[in-house]
């Protein structure tokens, strides 16, 4: 979409993506049911979404673009780390 409707934006931009597997975030199927949730004993994930979670924020922090909202504490950490 950036691509598209943002061509010199898109061009002027280095472009880098963290990529995991979608599965490490289903926290639901699996591994409890729908009583399993993110902070869970349950949750055989729980590692690798912390991992996750500190690389998403390194990652967002040293971007030229900043994509989110303010409205979490999570998108709040990212903003400041990348106007620090």
């Amino acid at each position: 979409e950036i691509q598209t409707n943002y061509t010199d934006l898109y061009a002027s931009v280095s472009w880098k993506y963290l990529e995991y597997s979608r599965e490490i975030f289903d926290y639901f199927s699996g591994q409890g049911g729908p009583d399993t949730y993110i902070e869970s004993p349950n949750n055989q994930n729980q590692a690798i979404l912390g991992e996750t979670a500190l690389l998403d924020i390194w990652h967002l922090s040293h971007g030229q673009v900043f994509i989110g909202h303010l409205g979490s504490r999570f998108g709040k950490l990212s903003w400041i780390q990348a106007t620090a």
